[in-house]
């Protein structure tokens, strides 16, 4: 089974030409013929001769996966900022009784904390500093709180060789680890960088031995903000602002996503949606997103996925959703067009296998992320000058996108501008390549 990843991280890049990246006279006229066509002998044929050139495209995949928050349903990132913010402000001033002061400042007012949100920053808990690392984990950038740290400071807390270290246990357990890449987690930063400064400003300067218990109750609230049953108990502030104000804070799809998607379907390709969200809270997005008549744009829906649990569990199983409520019973196989809760890769894999008539049906998911990816205090997420290396190098979230994605788009609508017949490289960054400098 291939899997292949389509991240949304692209920002102030070089425009690239696309034609430049077919190699193989036969891949192009392999593409050209099968465009949207299920014909299984060329398609395999095709498969085979991508793999072979480290090629990728659209037209060679069986199944089409999608996840919802941030892929399909793009937010307003302006407006959830400023809610996820002041949410967790005010749960530290009102139940754990900090200084006022971390109310006196917001995203949209205050430009210098605008400026540090910033993708794929690593808090190192103890000292209460947030790193930007190098693809060889060497710290190109940091601050303590918010404060930006000169490149002495960071040589004199971390060594000449500027390694952070927790890093070699991060990279063994990502998943036991904060990851801050998508934007429900970023605000969880900001606010603990802001807890620093206030901590270190009540001690008169003074740094703290360990940091490490702020940032527990920097994350507090944010248990508190993103607990999935608070949607239907309209609790929480976070999800009864987002209930009563969809428009807000969401975007709809554009007409032609929508008509892709279905375009997709036409022509054989399977297409379906994998999210964690529970169903109520996804199904408001969807609505808002697709319209009402969401359903028709998948061939099958899985919701409260725990991903990446989902990939990894075997024994979790499917239950159905029927009306606004799951059925006790698990289910066994899984049906066209049915609405899912839970479930593991297994069974659905031969879900798959059924729908497309393949052991090894090739497949897409998008992971879509739109970026935050460049700052006057962070510099640019792809690249930056790393002071142990002496020269521009990729930091380390680039090269775990190149190593592990097959295209790389801003957002899902630049999709639905390339040519399923065509033909690219192994992680494309399209429509531009990643800033040189």
């Amino acid at each position: 089974m291939q899997y292949r990843l389509l991240c949304r991280l692209c920002h102030r890049t070089q425009r690239c030409d696309i034609k430049g990246f077919v190699k193989s006279k036969r891949l192009c006229k392999l593409a050209k013929y099968l465009g949207m066509s299920s014909s299984s002998n060329v398609k395999e044929e095709l498969q085979e001769e991508c793999a072979k050139e480290k090629m990728v495209s659209l037209s060679a995949f069986d199944v089409f996966g999608f996840d919802l928050d941030h892929t399909l349903c793009k937010y307003n990132l302006a407006s959830v900022f400023d809610l996820t913010f002041k949410t967790g402000s005010q749960y530290l001033v009102e139940k754990l009784h900090y200084p006022r002061e971390l109310l006196t400042s917001a995203p949209s007012s205050d430009p210098h904390l605008r400026d540090f949100y910033f993708k794929g920053l690593q808090i190192d808990l103890k000292l209460g500093n947030c790193l930007k690392l190098c693809e060889h984990g060497h710290i190109l950038r940091a601050s303590h709180g918010t404060r930006a740290l000169s490149n002495d400071e960071i040589t004199e807390i971390y060594g000449v060789k500027r390694l952070w270290s927790g890093m070699k246990q991060f990279e063994k357990s990502l998943t036991e680890h904060g990851v801050y890449m998508d934007y429900f987690q970023i605000p969880l930063v900001v606010l603990f960088a802001r807890l620093v400064d206030v901590v270190d400003k009540q001690n008169d300067g003074q740094v703290s031995s360990d940091y490490g218990r702020f940032y527990d109750e920097a994350a507090e609230p944010f248990r508190q903000m993103y607990y999935p049953p608070h949607f239907a108990e309209r609790t929480g502030h976070f999800f009864p602002e987002i209930a009563d104000r969809t428009d807000a804070y969401t975007h709809a799809a554009s007409n032609e996503l929508k008509e892709w998607l279905l375009t997709l379907r036409r022509h054989g390709k399977r297409v379906f949606l994998l999210t964690s969200s529970f169903t109520d809270y996804g199904q408001t997005l969807l609505r808002r997103v697709l319209g009402a008549d969401w359903e028709k744009y998948f061939d099958i829906s899985i919701f409260r996925a725990r991903k990446p649990l989902f990939f990894t569990d075997t024994l979790q199983p499917f239950t159905e959703l029927v009306g606004d409520s799951a059925e006790d019973k698990p289910v066994e196989k899984l049906e066209d067009n049915g609405i899912y809760l839970h479930g593991n890769w297994v069974l659905f894999k031969s879900f798959l296998q059924k729908q497309t008539g393949k052991d090894n049906p090739k497949w897409d998911v998008s992971d879509e992320e739109q970026a935050l990816l460049s700052s006057r205090q962070w510099g640019s997420f792809f690249a930056d000058h790393c002071p142990v290396c002496t020269q521009l190098t990729q930091t380390y979230w680039h090269r775990v996108l190149s190593e592990n994605s097959a295209l790389v788009i801003p957002h899902m609508n630049y999709i639905t501008e390339l040519p399923m017949n065509g033909v690219y490289k192994n992680c494309t960054f399209y429509p531009k390549f990643p800033m040189k400098k």
